[in-house]
């Protein structure tokens, strides 16, 4: 199990944008359903939902940067030996 079960970037340089798409039931050590090294946007239609990281965020990890969420929804997600069940972001 590594970063980023259902989406992993790795770009810091940039703020990386997804939209319009349901991401669930993954697993990871760290943003079982997303994980951004950088900036992260979630923009219009995002549903990210029952996924499951053994240490920090079990919807969305964001390594450093600005996050922004944008008419979406992050619901039942879990972090079961760390921080941030629904997002986490590390330094920002």
């Amino acid at each position: 199990m590594g970063f980023g079960g259902g989406i992993y970037i790795r770009s810091s340089t940039f703020e990386n944008v997804i939209s319009g798409m349901g991401i669930y039931q993954n697993e990871a050590v760290n943003g079982a359903g997303v994980c951004s090294e950088g900036s992260l946007k979630l923009d219009s239609g995002m549903e990210i939902h029952s996924n499951v990281a053994s240490s920090n965020g079990g919807g969305v990890y964001v390594g450093s940067g600005k996050t922004t969420v944008i008419e979406s929804v992050i619901r039942n997600n879990s972090a079961l030996e760390g921080n941030g069940g629904g997002l986490y972001v590390a330094s920002g």
